[in-house]
């Protein structure tokens, strides 16, 4: 068990390292692991607006079975593929309501959630405070 706490821990490091990716848009890409996670985190932006995005129109999109996605995004990412499109969401929707130009509604349906109650709740899960409370900062 403590070999697992710290393989987890391990990965979440890399991934807050590779967190660096999601936010740039002119990134140097060393691997392929990189490279695979910037395509999947771009396709994930080009279709930001659509609540349904499935784990088979991604691996479609950058060209890699279902299954393998699945597993190369947990290995990279210590999350499945659903949290990791969530998480991309999220951090979009907190750049969004930074920039104070938007509602909490309007960023809500921006980054392709359709419930206010679940977007409000993942939201802070994620940041520690509530969407409209982090809007007021």
């Amino acid at each position: 068990n403590i070999a697992n706490l710290i393989g987890g821990r391990e990965k979440t490091e890399q991934f807050i390292n590779r967190r660096l990716l999601l936010n740039a848009q002119q990134v140097e890409v060393d691997s392929r692991d990189d490279k695979l996670l910037k395509e999947v985190v771009e396709y994930i932006h080009k279709n930001m607006t659509n609540s349904r995005i499935s784990a088979s129109d991604i691996s479609y999109a950058v060209g890699i079975s279902h299954s393998n996605l699945y597993r190369k995004i947990k290995g990279l990412t210590d999350q499945s593929l659903n949290e990791f499109i969530r998480f991309v969401r999220l951090q979009k929707a907190e750049q969004l309501l930074a920039s104070g130009k938007l509602s909490v509604s309007e960023v809500m349906f921006q980054v392709g959630f359709t419930n206010h109650s679940y977007f409000s709740k993942c939201f802070k899960k994620l940041y520690s405070v509530t969407p409209k409370n982090y809007a007021k900062k």
